[in-house]
């Protein structure tokens, strides 16, 4: 400690009080700017990432595997600090059979996060939307636990004229 004073005396006198003043506000100011400014998020889900624009919000999502195979989408679930993320452990495994299409739900993740009211509605809009703008075929479709986008998927499947491409199948995982 002692050394870091005598040096930072010597350079108040190599430069004098003002300068040294000047260069400790810009460090503090440059320092705080960094705090409160976010760094920008990166997925380390494997897999190419794209962004589509939602209704609602930019929606942030994964692919893996052959195109050409059947389409799986992965609903993560909607509790605090989830993302597609939590599917880490087996969307290797299943872009072994199928297309994998790993969103982050809109308010989660790498999505975005508008202030809106987050209901069962807001989930089976995006899986229609998501289903027959992006996937554009019909798909497998597997959510994490009994959560409200599992409601919402299912809800989803048995309104009448959902439109093409509809869901095919509905998995869950406990």
């Amino acid at each position: 400690m002692r050394k870091i004073v005598q040096r930072l005396l010597k350079i108040v006198e190599l430069i004098g009080l003002g300068a040294f003043v000047t260069l400790i506000a810009a460090l503090i100011v440059s320092l705080r700017h960094r705090i409160d400014t976010p760094q920008p998020l990166e997925s380390i889900l494997p897999g190419e990432a794209h962004i589509y624009r939602s209704q609602r919000g930019h929606i942030f999502y994964k692919t893996l595997g052959d195109d050409k195979a059947p389409p799986l989408v992965l609903l993560h679930a909607p509790v605090i600090g989830a993302s597609a993320y939590e599917m880490r452990k087996i969307i290797e495994a299943l872009a072994q059979q199928y297309y994998v299409y790993a969103p982050d739900l809109l308010g989660f993740g790498l999505s975005d996060h508008p202030n809106i009211n987050y209901s069962a509605g807001i989930y089976i809009d995006f899986c229609h939307e998501f289903l027959t703008q992006v996937v554009q075929r019909p798909a497998t479709i597997l959510t994490s636990g009994l959560s409200t986008v599992s409601i919402a998927v299912s809800k989803f499947f048995s309104l009448p004229n959902h439109g093409n491409p509809p869901g095919t199948a509905l998995c869950f995982i406990p």
